[in-house]
């Protein structure tokens, strides 16, 4: 069996000819391949998203898809510093099929497959818009991606073995360096809140410490007979006991439907999907409805002007920040949301 190394190496000949002999033609052509990919890729990266602080959303999005281990309670963490974000996830840890998909493009694992919020195979590469030379440490997996050294073509996608520097085993670790004459500040973990627990599928903790500040914020789920309750713990500088904890509670009511008659390449052999509504209540029971809710395709789009939260397996555009308006599979949806509430 290959070990970790050996399989980079693999990746870096099989994907994109490094290390291959070739005629000098070929050796040209192969060149001429890997930058126009290259140039591909940076447009990719830097135009896919509207927000440079959108990347922490796909990486929410990559643990809640990610596998668990029966009884472990599925968490991530984000930890800043001005220099770096160490983002660490307590799956069962990467593949070698998993290390491909990165490398890849639009060729992600979890294609036309109901239920994951990753489908694009692209999501990772948002993460160029922080940092130049993501790092992966995860299952004996040592590696990263380079964009910071100019002879280096595809650095977007081109894995390079490194150090394990210690990270703790039994997690998958991602380091993302700032990138040269920057530095990370709060800001870039602004769209880490509660609610994003509130329709994921596997996701029962994320934690949020700012070195800098010397804060913590800790956001759980708790679910109890249709009811979904959200807690946020806010930690002072050196304090293992929470300053402030506030809670939000959301009544469920899920409706399933027949997709059988939709036809939809990127839901192939999908037969039934589902809405799911939640409704804002007071500690009592009562209904909320102050303010206007956002619309979720497992994390959220964006606020629609509703007054209760809405999830549903929706199409999206690349960026994530918009429903695609023809598509059928999206019309059906949209159309049970207005027919869920007199049927349960």
């Amino acid at each position: 069996m290959a070990t970790p190394q050996e399989i980079i190496r693999r990746i870096r000949r099989r994907e994109f000819l490094i290390g291959v002999e070739m005629s000098p033609e070929a050796e040209e052509g192969a060149r001429n391949m890997r930058v126009n990919l290259n140039n591909a890729l940076k447009t990719l990266s830097e135009d896919l998203y509207s927000k440079d602080t959108h990347f922490v959303l796909e990486l929410v999005q990559n643990a809640d898809d990610n596998e668990y281990e029966r009884g472990v309670e599925p968490e991530i963490s984000f930890q800043l510093s001005p220099s770096r974000l160490v983002v660490q996830n307590n799956e069962v840890g990467f593949t070698e099929s998993n290390v491909v998909a990165l490398c890849r493009v639009g060729q992600s694992t979890k294609a036309k497959r109901a239920g994951f919020i990753g489908e694009k195979g692209i999501g990772f590469k948002s993460v160029f818009t922080a940092t130049d030379r993501p790092e992966i440490h995860s299952n004996g997996f040592h590696f990263r991606f380079d964009r910071t050294d100019p002879t280096h073509v595809l650095g977007y996608v081109v894995p390079h073995w490194c150090g394990d520097e210690g990270y703790p085993q039994g997690r998958t670790t991602i380091v993302l360096p700032a990138k040269e004459g920057t530095q990370f500040t709060g800001e870039r973990l602004a769209e880490l809140t509660d609610e994003l627990l509130l329709f994921l599928r596997k996701l029962q903790i994320i934690t949020i410490a700012d070195d800098t500040a010397g804060t913590k914020r800790v956001y759980k789920r708790r679910d109890d007979s249709g009811t979904v309750t959200v807690t946020a713990e806010a930690f002072e500088p050196g304090s293992d006991v929470p300053d402030t904890v506030s809670r939000r509670r959301f009544k469920y009511v899920r409706h399933t439907y027949s997709t059988t008659n939709i036809k939809e390449d990127k839901r192939q052999d999908i037969e039934e999907a589902a809405i799911v509504l939640a409704f804002p209540i007071t500690d009592a029971g009562a209904a909320s409805a102050d303010v206007t809710q956002n619309l979720f395709a497992f994390l959220p789009v964006r606020n629609y002007g509703l007054r209760f939260l809405v999830q549903g397996d929706f199409l999206l555009s690349s960026g994530r920040e918009d429903v695609h308006k023809n598509p059928a599979w999206n019309k059906r949806a949209r159309d049970e949301v207005g027919s869920c509430p007199t049927r349960c």
